[in-house]
C-alpha cells in the first residue's frame, strides 16, 4: 500500500477511500503473495493506485487475473510493459531469426 501511495504522490493525486468491492478482492489477492517478486509488488500497487484514481469495473477483472499468474507470468509482464525501445523483442527473443 505505501508503493501505491508514493505513486499516487508522485502523479500529484490525492489519496482516496477505494470502494469495498475493489479493496476487499485486492486485499485477499495481494496478502497472499510473497516478496519474492519485484514486478509482482509493483503490479499490485499499481491496481491499487489505479482503483483511487477509477472506480471502474476493469479494475476488478485486473486484480482477478493478477491472482492467478505467478512470478515468472509478471516478470515477463513487466518486462513487456516497461520496456520502449525498438529493439525490446530482441533483448528478450535474443538474435535468431526464424
Amino acid at each position: 500500500a505505501s508503493r501505491a501511495r508514493d505513486m499516487l504522490k508522485e502523479e500529484g493525486i490525492t489519496v482516496r477511500n477505494v470502494p469495498p468491492k475493489i479493496l476487499l478482492p485486492w486485499l485477499e489477492g495481494a496478502s497472499l503473495e510473497f516478496d519474492d517478486s519485484p514486478a509482482l509488488s509493483e503490479m499490485w500497487a499499481g491496481l491499487l493506485a489505479n482503483a483511487v484514481k477509477s472506480s471502474d469495473a476493469a479494475n476488478i477483472s485486473y486484480i482477478e487475473t493478477l491472482k492467478k499468474i505467478g512470478k515468472n507470468e509478471a516478470e515477463l509482464l513487466f518486462f513487456f510493459a516497461s520496456d520502449t525501445s525498438p529493439d525490446f523483442s530482441t533483448k528478450f527473443y535474443g538474435d535468431r531469426v526464424d
